[in-house]
C-alpha cells in the first residue's frame, strides 16, 4: 500500500513539472476572447474589440497619408513567449531595435554620457525592481501547479471524561456486557505521529492557468514600463545635452558680436577724435557693446543651468560635471526617412505595457469565472503514527491516507459574482487605456514628423536670412565709412543680423530636439539604415565686418 501511494505521488509531480515546463502564455482566444489583434486593428468602436464581435475591417485607425502604412491584414496573432521566471531583472528590458538609437547622431560624448545616465539613473533602478517583483510574484503564483508537501511532527496526550462512553472493550469490568449509560471509565491517551502531509488543487478549470498568464503578462508589462523609462532617461539627456551644445552656439555668435562691437567703439573713438565722426556714435557704439555682454552673460549663466540638470540626468554631483564647449554647428543631424512606417510605433514601450496589462486583465476575469466553478484537491497523509514514541518507527505503525475533495460554492452572498463584475470593469479600463495609449502615440508621432520636417524649412529660411543681413550690414558700413548715411543705420543693422543669427541658432537646436523626440515617439529611432549625416550650417557661416 505504501509504496503504491508513493508511486503515484511520484507519477504526479513528474507530470506536473512536464506541464509546467512546455507551459506557455495562454492567450485569450482559448476561453472565449479573440487574441490580440495587430496595431492596424488594436482601435475598435466602443465596446468592440476584446468584448464580442470578431476583427472585420473597421477595427483600423485613420494614419495620415504620408505615412507609409502598410499594415497587412494577417498579421501574427500569436501571443509573446512565456517569461522566463527565473531571469534577472535586466533580462529583456532592451530589444535590439531600440538599442543605442542614440548613436545616430555619431558622436563619442553622448554615447558616453548615455551609459553613464542609463548605469547611474535612479528611476531605470527602480523600473528594474519593479521587474523583479513582477517575475517573483509570477513564480508565486507558478508554484500552484505543483503539490505542496510538508513534513509534520505531532504529540497529543487527552483524556477522556468519567462521565463520557467507555472507549475500548478491555476497559468493561470482566463477566460484564456493555450497557450505554451504565458503565464508565476516564481513559488517558498518547499519540505520537510524523509523516509527510500532501495538498494539491487540481487544476481542473483553469484557475491556476489564468493566474499564471496574468502575472506572465503582467511581468511582461513590468518590462515594457522599465523600456520605457530607459527610453525617457535617454531621450532627456540627448535634448539636455544638445541644449548645452546650442547654448555654446550662442554663445559664440554673441562672443564674435563683443569683440566687433569693441572694435566697433574703437573705431567711433578714434573717428570723433580727429572731428570725423558724432559724440552720439560713440555713445550708440558703447551702448550696443553693454547690450551684447549683457546676452553673452546670460548665455553663459543658461549654459551651467543646462549642464546641472544634465549632471544630475548622469547622477554626478553639479559641480564636479563638465560637458565639452562644442558649438552645434559642428554635430551632425540624422536624415529623416522619406517615410516613416506605421508599425514601427507598435515597439513603443507604452504601448506594449497597456496591450500586455490589458491581456492580464483578460485572464483576471478568467480567473475570477473558474472561482465560481468546482474546486478539486488531493489531500493525503504518509508517515507513522504510535501510541509509544519507541515504537513510532516500526513497520506496524506506518500510516496512510489519500482523499480527493471537491468543493462546489453554493452560496457567498454574491461575493463570487461581484469579483468577476469586478474583474471585468478592469477589462473595459485597461481596454479603453489601450486606446488611449495608441492615439497619443500618433499624435506624438505626427507631431514630431511635422515639427522635423518644419523645422528644417525654417532653418534653411533663416540660413538665408543670415546671409542676408550680413550683406545688408555690408552695405551700411560700406555707405557709413563714406559718410552716407549715420552710424545708427549701421547700429540697426547689426542688431538685425545678430537677431537672425541667434534665432538660427535656437532653430538649430530645435532641429536636434525634434529629431530626438521622433525617436522617442517611435520607440527609439525609425530603424532605418542611415545615409551619411548631412552637416548643418552654421549661423556665422558669413564672415562680418565691422
Amino acid at each position: 500500500m505504501t509504496l503504491r501511494i508513493c508511486a503515484l505521488f511520484a507519477g504526479s509531480i513528474a507530470s506536473a513539472a512536464t506541464a509546467l515546463a512546455q507551459s506557455e502564455y495562454i492567450p485569450p482566444a482559448t476561453f472565449g476572447r479573440p487574441p490580440a489583434p495587430a496595431l492596424s486593428e488594436r482601435i475598435a468602436s466602443p465596446r468592440g474589440w476584446p468584448y464580442s464581435r470578431p476583427l472585420e475591417g473597421e477595427f483600423t485607425t485613420n494614419v495620415p497619408v504620408r505615412w507609409d502604412v502598410e499594415l497587412p491584414r494577417g498579421s501574427s496573432k500569436s501571443p509573446p513567449p512565456a517569461v522566463d521566471l527565473n531571469a534577472s531583472p535586466t533580462q529583456g528590458f532592451k530589444p535590439p531595435d531600440e538599442e543605442e538609437w542614440w548613436k545616430m547622431f555619431r558622436d563619442p560624448e553622448l554615447d558616453r554620457l548615455e551609459k553613464l545616465a542609463l548605469n547611474a539613473n535612479q528611476n531605470l533602478q527602480i523600473a528594474i525592481a519593479r521587474i523583479l517583483q513582477s517575475r517573483l510574484q509570477a513564480r508565486i503564483v507558478a508554484a500552484d501547479f505543483f503539490p505542496h508537501f510538508d513534513l509534520t511532527g505531532q504529540y497529543s496526550r487527552s483524556v477522556s471524561s468519567d462521565d463520557g462512553p467507555i472507549s475500548r472493550v478491555s476497559d468493561l469490568p470482566p463477566n460484564n456486557l456493555p450497557t450505554v449509560g451504565l458503565l464508565s471509565r476516564a481513559v488517558t491517551q498518547n499519540l505520537y505521529k510524523t509523516g509527510v502531509n500532501l495538498s494539491w488543487e487540481l487544476d481542473m478549470f483553469g484557475r491556476i492557468r489564468a493566474a499564471y498568464a496574468a502575472g506572465q503578462a503582467r511581468t511582461q508589462a513590468a518590462l515594457a514600463d522599465a523600456r520605457g523609462v530607459r527610453l525617457s532617461i535617454a531621450a532627456d539627456l540627448a535634448s539636455a545635452y544638445f541644449e548645452v551644445h546650442e547654448a555654446d552656439e550662442q554663445i559664440a555668435i554673441l562672443d564674435e558680436t563683443v569683440a566687433l562691437r569693441r572694435e566697433a567703439l574703437a573705431l567711433n573713438t578714434a573717428r570723433t577724435g580727429v572731428g570725423i565722426g558724432l559724440p552720439e556714435d560713440i555713445a550708440r557704439a558703447s551702448l550696443e557693446l553693454h547690450i551684447a555682454e549683457a546676452q553673452l552673460a546670460n548665455a553663459h549663466r543658461g549654459r551651467n543651468a543646462i549642464e546641472s540638470n544634465l549632471a544630475l540626468l548622469c547622477g554626478q554631483p553639479a559641480p564636479d560635471f563638465r560637458v565639452g564647449i562644442r558649438p552645434l554647428h559642428d554635430f551632425s543631424l540624422p536624415i529623416l526617412p522619406p517615410k516613416v512606417r506605421a508599425a514601427l510605433l507598435a515597439r513603443r514601450p507604452d504601448v506594449a505595457a497597456a496591450e500586455r496589462r490589458l491581456a492580464g486583465a483578460i485572464q483576471d476575469i478568467r480567473e475570477a469565472r473558474a472561482e465560481e466553478l468546482p474546486r478539486v484537491t488531493v489531500t493525503g497523509f504518509l508517515g507513522h503514527s504510535s501510541e509509544e514514541f519507541d515504537r513510532l518507527t516500526n513497520y506496524n505503525s506506518h500510516e496512510a491516507a489519500i482523499m480527493p475533495v471537491i468543493s462546489i460554492p453554493l452560496f457567498e452572498g454574491g461575493r463570487l459574482e461581484a469579483g468577476t463584475r469586478l474583474a471585468e470593469a478592469r477589462r473595459d479600463q485597461s481596454a479603453d487605456e489601450y486606446k488611449e495609449t495608441i492615439l497619443t502615440a500618433f499624435r506624438e508621432a505626427n507631431t514630431a514628423i511635422d515639427d522635423s520636417h518644419q523645422r528644417a524649412v525654417q532653418g534653411a529660411a533663416l540660413s538665408h536670412a543670415v546671409q542676408d543681413a550680413q550683406l545688408v550690414l555690408d552695405y551700411s558700413n560700406t555707405r557709413f565709412a563714406k559718410q552716407t548715411v549715420s552710424y545708427f543705420q549701421v547700429v540697426t543693422d547689426e542688431a538685425n543680423l545678430l537677431n537672425v543669427q541667434l534665432q538660427s541658432a535656437v532653430v538649430l537646436g530645435a532641429r536636434f530636439g525634434a529629431a530626438v523626440s521622433l525617436a522617442k515617439a517611435l520607440g527609439g529611432g525609425w530603424n532605418e539604415k542611415l545615409p551619411a549625416a548631412a552637416p548643418t550650417r552654421s549661423a556665422r557661416s558669413a564672415k562680418r565686418r565691422p
